[in-house]
């Protein structure tokens, strides 16, 4: 099973960071999933217009993350 999830993460900065997160178990033999495979794809070029859309509406950042899902 592949989950995919697009949250938003502050950096200290300030500056908003979009990522896609992808994580899939690897099975063992036993049909065990111990080990888990994790990549981040940062696609906060792709967001970066539609987010400073929605702050000049005066759309909340919480609303932003609403949004997507």
């Amino acid at each position: 099973m592949l989950l995919v999830c697009q949250p938003i993460f502050l950096p200290e900065s300030g500056s908003m960071l979009w990522l896609v997160i992808y994580v899939a178990p690897i099975w063992n033999a036993d049909g065990e999933a111990p080990l888990y495979l994790i990549l981040l794809h940062d696609i906060t070029a792709v967001r970066q217009p539609v987010d400073e859309e929605l702050l000049r509406s005066g759309e909340s950042p919480y609303l932003i993350f609403a949004l997507t899902k």
